[in-house]
């Protein structure tokens, strides 16, 4: 997932009470998550926008209500698990159901973690927050194991509020920081095929 903030994590939400995804954004937003959360009432629109959108656009967590007409949570979580080309995607099930059987089905088919929507919402801020230090973590270990200059430029670099762009002796792009990706909506493998 590389270096993240709440400024940055993607939300994407599946849930068919709009008025739900509605109060979970407002709360989202209030607890520090700037963008917009994405959201969808359907399970196959869902699948379909996944299916279509750019990776560097693609959300960073999915959360996931299990009864809805047509395409179930469930079917959608096998989808993801399957199918999906971010199969690791951290997804979160909220429910209303406190049903163990439903329970234990989310977790068999990959549910990161199961939350009731009554009393959610410190419980899934709790939980966002432990998501984003375990990423950043295992990014910096990443960035470690990288030659000594080039790790400490790009460690530099993803923290910088500026644009960055890292070349090599011939000029050829070799890292961009998050804010040209959000400026221009290139990462470094798009605009490398942009430039060619």
């Amino acid at each position: 997932m590389g270096l993240v903030s709440k400024e940055l994590l993607r939300i994407l939400q599946v849930d068919d009470d709009d008025e739900f995804t509605l109060f979970t954004e407002i709360f989202l937003k209030s607890a520090g998550f700037k963008q917009p959360v994405t959201r969808f009432s359907f399970g196959a629109m869902a699948v379909d926008y996944l299916s279509r959108i750019e990776p560097q656009h693609a959300p960073h967590v999915i959360l996931l209500d299990l009864n809805m007409p047509g395409m179930s949570g469930l079917e959608m979580l096998d989808w993801l698990r399957k199918k999906y080309r971010k199969p690791e995607i951290p997804v979160y099930v909220l429910t209303s159901s406190d049903d163990p059987e439903d329970r234990r089905k989310a977790a068999n088919a990959g549910a990161t973690k199961y939350f009731l929507k009554t009393g959610l919402f410190d419980e899934l801020i709790q939980e966002l927050d432990q998501l984003i230090a375990a990423s950043n973590h295992k990014h910096l270990e990443e960035i470690r194991k990288m030659p000594e200059t080039m790790a400490e430029l790009a460690l530099i670099a993803e923290f910088v509020g500026e644009m960055v762009i890292l070349t090599d002796a011939e000029g050829r792009i070799e890292w961009v920081n998050e804010p040209f990706v959000q400026t221009f909506g290139y990462n470094r493998m798009t605009l490398a095929l942009h430039l060619a």
